[in-house]
Formats: structure tokens, C-alpha cells, sequence
């Protein structure tokens, strides 16, 4: 028992390291976009875009819960359940203004990057697959 439960502590705090130190990253595979994170990967088939826009002022002003990640002070990573939303993928720093919404045929995926420019770059890319 005692060896499981360092086992169990050694994987969680594992997972929590990985979670804040552990970049986003959006890569473009050809017919679909992966985005890799500390915690969740995200894969979108570009056909199931069925739009993209870049927000300005945040998150839209609705209630998300989580029901599988991380929810802090300083990012919001996993998958939530948004009250007009629905079901959401997250990959969001709440320091940044700016969020790239994603919406496909299955959830939405919010994302953006601690870089502006970044952010900037991902939505150009995104916004080429966009019907």
C-alpha cells in the first residue's frame, strides 16, 4: 500500500509539472491539426472546421466547468462544458487577451499562446482551413 501511494504521488506531481512547464503547440499534419499540450491532446480534422475566429477581449462571457484538467489562476487546460458553449476543448492562458474559438462539428476548441505573435500565427493557419 505504502509503495502505491508514492507511486501515485510521484505520477501526480509528474502531471502537475507537466501541465504548467509543457507548451501548446499546433501542428498542421495535412487533413488534420494536432494540438499537444502537457496534459490533453486534440486532434481536428480540417473538414469538421466549421469556423474560426480570433477574440479579442477573452473567453466569451459564459460559465465553463471543468470536467477533465486544470483550472487555475493562470490557465484553463482540458475539457469543459461551456453554458452556450457546449462541450469545449481548452488550451487557454487567461493572462492573454486574445483566443482563438475553433468551432468544429463535435465541441469548440478555445486556444492561444503566453506569445501574441504566436497566437497571431496559429489563427492565420487555422483560418486557410476554415470553410
Amino acid at each position: 500500500v505504502l509503495a502505491g501511494t508514492m507511486i501515485l504521488l510521484v505520477w501526480v506531481c509528474i502531471m502537475m509539472l507537466r501541465m504548467d512547464f509543457v507548451p501548446v503547440y499546433l501542428a498542421d499534419s495535412g487533413s488534420s491539426f494536432k494540438i499537444t499540450s502537457g496534459y490533453t491532446n486534440t486532434e481536428i480534422k480540417k473538414e469538421d472546421i466549421k469556423s474560426v475566429k480570433l477574440l479579442k477581449n477573452g473567453l466569451p462571457e459564459e460559465h465553463f466547468s471543468k470536467t477533465n484538467g486544470s483550472a487555475d489562476e493562470k490557465q484553463l487546460l482540458g475539457k469543459f462544458d461551456g453554458a452556450e458553449s457546449g462541450k469545449c476543448r481548452m488550451y487557454v492562458w487567461l493572462e492573454q487577451s486574445e483566443v482563438i474559438q475553433i468551432k468544429t462539428k463535435k465541441y469548440t476548441v478555445f486556444m492561444n499562446n503566453k506569445d501574441k505573435d504566436q497566437t497571431t500565427a496559429w489563427y492565420e493557419q487555422l483560418k486557410k482551413a476554415e470553410p
